[in-house]
């Protein structure tokens, strides 16, 4: 009986220790590749030390068939790490049409492997269910893996099923964060994909003109648009701070204009870049030489010398002012295509930063893959704040309305001082401000007055809200869209419906849009100048101040903008956060994620 037991133990710890090799192999790669943290897997997918034969007795116990699934799990998970790798090096063929199909291939075997892994872990659980204990996570990561595993099977599913069912018409809108709008930069050109079983078969650069020009459509802009347009049209699409909505717009713009319609395409999916996503690939690739620039373009002189031979073709009158990004992005698909191992995967840590800044945003009407993009974070869509929400929600948007392109030279600001009260009130206080950084001797289109329409969004601002700067400006309607038979759009019409004066804010229009209270201005900011809008508001938490009680700090970045935080979070009177064993929590950065969500503890102050 103790050689069986020593000796079954035995066998099985050597079967483990295979095993182990295997899914520490495959752990590590899966760490390398990167693509780990882009399923937001547990930390570690590992089996601890056997600590004595009697913890063991269970599983020993149990049958052999433990280890059988833990090493089909194992075998998934290196399989797994393979075909990431195939994965990461398809992607530059994919995007310069030579792929042949092999990222679908790939995208294919990821999903068998994710499948098998799910299944695996299916049996072990039933036939073993001790032999997950052996592993170094949580029941709750345990099921949390397992669910991700499952979301991932389906979601890449959908995912194979739409990429092959057949040609797919995609939209990248190149947003000009110098002249910022709300859910990015001004759409002045964008990017025409079609993609066959995941391949990139043909690819082009428009003007937004080609678009605009041949829309037969009549719709009201938004008000503040007005002011520089009478019909509302692609290139001022991007008035939502909330991406899906200022996408939904765009594709609608898009399938009616005649340049689509005419050819009965529709677009299936619509993205956004900000320039950095450009500058990004430019750090991998090197510099690039175009005929059409004076100038080698690289990471760093990519926007201004965009801007500059845009300007210049406009000012020659050639109908030529883009043809510097039509002659770019081909330029830069064939360097992608020719990356190394290293270019691959700094190309791949790019992608996962730039969904975590939103400086990519993506969003589609298909059903089976929009909560996919949703889940990831990629969607661009703001923080949806719960009913029993105990904290406070942020984002401040700024639209550039005949501002030129002075967003390229200016600075905001944006501080927060949040008091929680005894009483389970928070008072906020908070100033922005906007640094106009031209000078003489800059282009023109930099030193213009940068204005903005400014949007502060809020969970709550109270019954009383109180402030200081900011414009009151009257936007007059430029025609009678009524006689000229102009449609409303529901969106627009249902938050400019919603609009209240407050007596304390004679310069704002408070009114309410995707779920928020949103308080209106206009700064008007002249170079070498600063402006400053101050707001102060109190508010009811959800929940009193106890020791224990987690107050929530949620702030939606707006993408492209040069910006520097600076928020500070009191506790009431008796209290200190636990997070750092202070009364007082501070966060301040220039460098912050897209959605930025601060937890703080309440602890009883024991001095």
């Amino acid at each position: 009986m103790v050689i069986a037991i020593f000796g079954g133990g035995f066998y099985l710890f050597s079967k483990y220790e295979a095993k182990k090799g295997l899914l520490e192999d495959a752990q590590q790669k899966l760490s390398d590749s990167g693509f780990g943290s882009g399923l937001n897997l547990p930390g570690s997918l590992k089996i601890n030390s056997f600590e004595d034969i009697g913890k063991l007795w269970p599983v020993i116990k149990g049958s052999f068939g433990a280890y059988q699934g833990l090493g089909d799990i194992a075998g998934a998970a290196l399989a797994l790490s393979g075909d990431i790798q195939k994965l990461q090096a398809a992607l530059p063929q994919s995007i310069s049409g030579t792929g042949n199909g092999a990222t679908l291939a790939a995208l294919t075997s990821v999903q068998k492997d994710l499948t098998k892994m799910r299944e695996a872990s299916d049996r072990l659980d039933t036939q073993s269910p001790e032999a997950k204990n052996i592993l170094p996570i949580t029941p709750e990561e345990y099921i949390g893996l397992k669910y991700k595993l499952r979301f991932w099977e389906e979601t890449l599913g959908n995912f194979i099923n739409w990429l092959s069912s057949s040609d797919k018409d995609v939209v990248v809108f190149l947003g000009n964060t110098s002249e910022l709008r709300p859910s990015g930069g001004f759409w002045g050109s964008f990017g025409e994909v079609t993609l066959r079983n995941g391949d990139i078969t043909t690819s082009t650069v428009r003007d937004i003109n080609e678009i605009d020009k041949t829309l037969t459509t009549k719709t009201i802009p938004p008000k503040p648009l007005q002011l520089i347009t009478a019909n509302w049209k692609t290139a001022d699409a991007n008035w939502f701070f909330n991406f899906p909505d200022s996408a939904a717009r765009a594709k609608k713009f898009l399938d009616s204009s005649g340049l689509y319609s005419v050819s009965l395409k529709k677009v299936d999916l619509v993205s956004a870049i900000t320039p950095k996503v450009i500058s990004d690939i430019l750090s991998i690739t090197g510099p690039l030489t175009v005929s059409s620039s004076k100038v080698a373009i690289d990471k760093d002189n990519f926007l201004p010398s965009i801007q500059e031979e845009v300007q210049s073709g406009q000012k020659s009158g050639t109908g030529q002012a883009k043809k510097i990004l039509k002659d770019l992005f081909p330029a830069m698909l064939l360097k992608l295509e020719s990356l190394d191992a290293t270019g691959r995967g700094e190309l791949f840590d790019d992608f996962i930063g730039w969904i975590t800044n939103k400086d990519l945003v993506l969003w589609t009407e298909d059903k089976t893959l929009e909560p996919a993009i949703e889940a990831q974070g990629a969607a661009g869509s703001m923080f949806a704040v719960p009913q029993k929400f105990n904290g406070d929600y942020l984002a401040v948007s700024a639209a550039n309305i005949g501002g030129q392109k002075s967003d390229f030279v200016t600075e905001e600001y944006v501080a927060l001082e949040a008091l929680i009260n005894p009483d389970g009130t928070v008072t906020n206080n908070l100033k922005i401000t906007r640094q106009h950084n031209g000078k003489k001797g800059d282009k023109w289109w930099y030193t213009a007055a940068n204005q903005t329409y400014l949007k502060i969004f809020s969970s709550d601002f109270g019954f009383a809200p109180a402030g200081s700067g900011g414009l009151s400006k009257t936007v007059s309607s430029p025609i009678n869209y009524k006689k000229e038979g102009y449609a409303t759009d529901t969106l627009v019409s249902a938050i400019e419906g919603s609009a209240v004066v407050f007596k304390n804010l004679p310069n704002f229009t408070g009114f309410k849009e995707s779920g928020k209270f949103v308080l209106a201005t206009w700064v008007k900011t002249m170079m070498g100048k600063t402006s400053t809008v101050s707001l102060s508001y109190n508010h009811r938490l959800f929940l009193s101040p106890m020791d224990g009680v987690v107050y929530q700090f949620v702030f939606d970045k707006q993408p492209g903008i040069n910006g520097n935080y600076d928020f500070s979070f009191t506790a009431p009177s008796g209290f200190v956060w636990a997070e750092n064993s202070s009364p007082i929590y501070g966060y301040k950065a220039a460098d912050i994620p897209g959605r930025l969500t601060l937890n703080l503890t309440l602890k009883k102050d024991a001095e």
